[in-house]
């Protein structure tokens, strides 16, 4: 027999997500105020837009009552964090509007942003993109990050390496391929996690 007792805004996450599990409603609709506006908050940061928002935020909470019995959820925020994230990717995915952020704009976007969540996501992308770019081709690299670590020119590094500035921009062509292919492969894996 589930509790019928309304939940408040100062309930325990774990009873929550503990009857939640039991195919509780009630603790479902105690997640979603709790969570809901916090939810939309992530998501409109992300994209600027009200009714795109709202329809994440639905979608987070549609998943979150599908999955509740699928994987334990250790903590409710940072699960609701992740789902919202991966939400906001697979819709501007659709929408044609993901980019793979430029290494030459990271450090502005940090001190730019007073979001510690922003920046643990960041920090997370560029290791992950630091990993990528450890794996390449000892060449690869090295024009790689001549061109967006050292901000030199096609032409400056083809002076230095004394190779023709069509071999670096086809190097760095096809080291971009690279990373957005495994950076595409990374969102995949974050849509089931």
């Amino acid at each position: 027999m589930h509790s019928t007792k309304p939940f408040t805004g100062n309930d325990d996450d774990s009873r929550l997500l503990n009857q939640l599990k039991e195919g509780n409603a009630t603790a479902f609709d105690g997640i979603y105020q709790k969570y809901w506006k916090n939810v939309y908050n992530q998501a409109y940061k992300r994209l600027r837009n009200d009714d795109l928002a709202k329809d994440v935020a639905q979608e987070v909470f549609i998943q979150l009552w599908e999955r509740k019995d699928d994987s334990p959820i250790l903590q409710l925020k940072p699960y609701l964090y992740v789902m919202t994230r991966n939400s906001v990717f697979r819709l501007m995915e659709r929408m044609g509007r993901l980019k793979m952020i430029e290494m030459e704009e990271a450090p502005k976007h940090v001190e730019d942003t007073s979001h510690a969540d922003e920046l643990l996501y960041l920090h997370e992308l560029q290791s992950y993109i630091e990993t990528l770019i450890k794996e390449l081709p000892e060449k690869q690299q090295l024009i790689f990050r001549m061109r967006y670590f050292d901000h030199l020119s096609s032409l400056e590094i083809a002076e230095k390496l004394n190779i023709s500035p069509k071999t670096v921009r086809n190097t760095i062509g096809k080291v971009l391929t690279k990373l957005k292919e495994q950076l595409f492969i990374l969102k995949i894996l974050l849509f089931f996690c």
